[in-house]
């Protein structure tokens, strides 16, 4: 192989050390300093990851995560993008969508089934139509959320029960009276509880499911709140994300208490394993910093 030596004579010149050159070259310096090599802070703001989040970035890198946005999917993005429907969007992570679901008809869902989608969960608090989606080829399925829903007994703990039977019943004077009274609290305090987290196990084994349409009125806020429930606590949905609503911080406060009521048969009914369990609280810290947790 023949190799044509580099000249230095002539007029070949690699810099000058006159004015202009020397601002040029400050300027280049700069600009590897602003835009390619990362600030110092960076390190110190990102530091080394704990082995639960190392994975799951590495994960998000390898070919399992590379796909932005949904999941591969047989749903037709174009059909999807054709409905007359309010905020559709991709779920990122999935293979489903979210939207509004309060203007659903016979000619919407037809239009869904036909753009792949299988199933439609939808969040509305007052009666749903689901017989017209089954009728027309679609799985449905309810999880009413009203304006009560964060204030449920499952996001209560025992101590929150206690003492807010004490502020109640200070005025009764009578300990006895006070100690059944709080006795029948604690019982139906029990009673809702298992009632609605058996509901939210349902729920998660739901969002499991791919190619759905979810969503509540306008597929906005109520939406965000509980696709970041299902993030939390559906460990499939580790590859989607939170929402910063305008209650967050109060409701991640609300799903630490969530937490503390589950059994470990809950948990196994909803997937989790020890690592999964063991990371719950510092996702939840690191969602909402600010928050009591």
């Amino acid at each position: 192989m023949k190799i044509t030596p580099v000249s230095f004579k002539g007029i070949t010149r690699f810099g000058y050390d006159d004015e202009q050159s020397s601002i040029k070259r400050a300027a280049i310096r700069k600009r590897f300093n602003d835009d390619i090599f990362a600030p110092n802070d960076f390190f110190i703001n990102n530091p080394r990851l704990e082995e639960y989040e190392l994975n799951k970035l590495i994960k998000s890198l390898t070919k399992r995560g590379a796909v932005k946005g949904n999941k591969k999917s047989s749903i037709n993005t174009q059909l999807i993008k054709d409905l007359s429907l309010y905020n559709v969007e991709p779920v990122y992570g999935t293979s489903s969508y979210r939207g509004s679901t309060a203007d659903l008809n016979a000619t919407t869902v037809k239009q869904l089934k036909k753009a792949g989608v299988e199933g439609i969960i939808t969040f509305l608090s007052y009666e749903f139509d689901e017989d017209m989606v089954e009728e027309n080829g679609l799985e449905v399925f309810c999880y009413p959320k009203s304006y009560t829903f964060w204030d449920s007994s499952a996001f209560k703990t025992k101590e929150d029960v206690v003492w807010d039977a004490k502020t109640n019943y200070f005025y009764l004077n009578n300990d006895d009276l006070e100690a059944e009274l709080l006795k029948d609290k604690l019982k139906i305090w029990e009673k809702d509880k298992r009632s609605f987290i058996n509901n939210f196990i349902d729920f998660i084994r739901e969002m499991k499911k791919p190619n759905r349409y979810i969503g509540c009125i306008c597929g906005t806020e109520t939406t965000d709140e509980m696709l970041s429930l299902n993030y939390f606590f559906n460990p499939d949905a580790k590859e989607t994300r939170p929402y910063k609503f305008l209650s967050y911080e109060y409701c991640a406060e609300q799903m630490k208490n969530l937490y503390g009521n589950l059994t470990p048969e809950d948990k196994k009914k909803l997937g989790w394993d020890s690592e999964f369990d063991k990371n719950f609280i510092p996702r939840l810290k690191k969602w909402a910093p600010e928050a009591d947790i």
